[in-house]
């Protein structure tokens, strides 16, 4: 990914992103990727939200 900087960091830091909330049970800080597309954000949003619904 260090030759193909813009394009493909871009997708490793999605996928990593993607990754660590699956696995955050907590806050998290809001990733690159959501503010730049606002569709993924939304998802990430949504899944951050249900989870919260099923930790209470």
């Amino acid at each position: 990914s260090q030759n193909n900087h813009g394009v493909e960091s871009t997708k490793d830091r999605e996928l990593s992103a993607s990754r660590h909330v699956s696995l955050a049970p907590g806050p998290r800080p809001e990733p690159e990727p959501a503010l730049s597309r606002p569709f993924v954000g939304a998802r990430a949003r949504l899944r951050f939200l249900t989870s919260l619904g099923r930790g209470f």
